[in-house]
């Protein structure tokens, strides 16, 4: 992940309300649980995170709802290219927001709007999403299928230094309230 997007995030991240600096079956819909002090309700949009352009950006594409500290999230279907790496390979956080958070679909303009009504995100969990089957595009997404899928974060191999995703469930997501550790770098 590019240093501007992990800087993005971990600006989202840092600010959060509480926080401090210091297998995966094709679904239309994942699942979780919220982690920390939330909300009794909220929305959870899916923020992909497209780094092979410069500069890198958000894309929101795919809501649901949060209660009762759990969340689901649908993906209306196909992110569209822009929401993808090379149009081919999206890696999407899910970002806890206030109900009444106006967050269209499409590249993220400002960051800054957004970072006040976010209350949560997945730290060590992103939903995959593969374009079509075939060699890896990435050193680590061979191991996922074609469509929608999800990760969660796996340390880098030896001698490497961005960490990768592994295949997981997509009905055991976590969203962190109060994130005690950083967002994946995956890239």
């Amino acid at each position: 992940m590019s240093h501007r997007i992990r800087l993005t995030l971990a600006i989202v991240w840092m600010h959060l309300p509480g926080c401090d600096s210091g297998g995966a079956a094709p679904s239309p819909t994942v699942s979780g649980k919220i982690e920390g002090s939330a909300p009794d309700s909220g929305r959870v949009i899916v923020l992909w995170s497209v780094v092979a352009t410069s500069p890198d950006y958000v894309y929101k594409f795919g809501e649901g709802t949060a209660q009762a500290r759990g969340f689901a999230v649908t993906i209306p279907g196909e992110p569209p290219p822009d929401a993808l790496n090379d149009g081919q390979i999206g890696v999407g956080f899910l970002v806890l927001v206030d109900p009444a958070a106006v967050t269209p679909d499409g590249k993220v303009m400002s960051i800054e709007a957004l970072r006040s009504m976010i209350r949560g995100i997945t730290t060590q969990h992103a939903l995959i999403w593969k374009q079509q089957a075939g060699p890896p595009l990435l050193k680590w997404d061979g191991a996922f299928p074609a469509g929608l899928s999800c990760g969660q974060c796996a340390p880098p191999p030896a001698g490497e230094r961005f960490y990768q995703f592994q295949p997981t469930p997509c009905n055991g997501l976590r969203i962190e309230n109060q994130p005690t550790t950083a967002v994946c770098n995956w890239s």
